[in-house]
């Protein structure tokens, strides 16, 4: 199990700011505008096609060691995500978990040298990171199996679970 959180983007701006200087006779006053993001957790649901709604990705029984080359075996990661009374379309979706520790932001599992590679149709998504997206259009997001360069994996059940 994965945890997904999905978050609204809320931007804060302009400050005005007043100052006064001793040197000058007549006062002067200049405006700085300051720009953030705001976070607020979005009132979505995120649903998987797992067993009690769990997101989750089976790449079955087949998994040959001598095939994991971040292609091979690229699953997608079926879910849907319902929002109620969003204030705004654009969208963060972040993946929380444990990184590999190889590879760009790879989920660790439990197999030492083998991680997941999370991708946006085919680009990085990186465990930890930031997806912008707008509601209701949602990211394509896939699963690879892909272990760290030169090593060699021992055929084992695996597994990534975040709470």
């Amino acid at each position: 199990m994965i945890r997904l959180t999905v978050m609204y983007q809320v931007f804060a701006l302009i400050l005005g700011y007043s100052t006064f200087s001793r040197a000058v006779p007549a006062p002067q006053s200049i405006t700085v505008n300051i720009q953030g993001r705001i976070l607020e957790p979005a009132p979505c649901i995120i649903t998987g096609t797992g067993d009690k709604g769990v997101i989750s990705v089976d790449f079955g029984n087949n998994v040959k060691t001598n095939q994991i080359d971040g292609t091979q075996y690229r699953m997608p990661v079926s879910y849907s995500i319902n929002c109620s009374a969003q204030y705004t379309n654009s969208m963060m979706l972040i993946v929380v978990g444990t990184v590999a520790g190889f590879g760009d932001g790879n989920l660790q599992t439990t197999v030492t040298d083998l991680g997941i590679a999370l991708t946006d149709g085919t680009t990085a998504f990186p465990v930890n990171s930031f997806l912008n997206f707008n509601y209701p259009v949602l990211p394509q997001l896939y699963a690879t199996l892909v272990k760290r360069p030169g090593a060699t994996l021992k055929g084992q059940v695996f597994s990534a679970i975040n709470d």
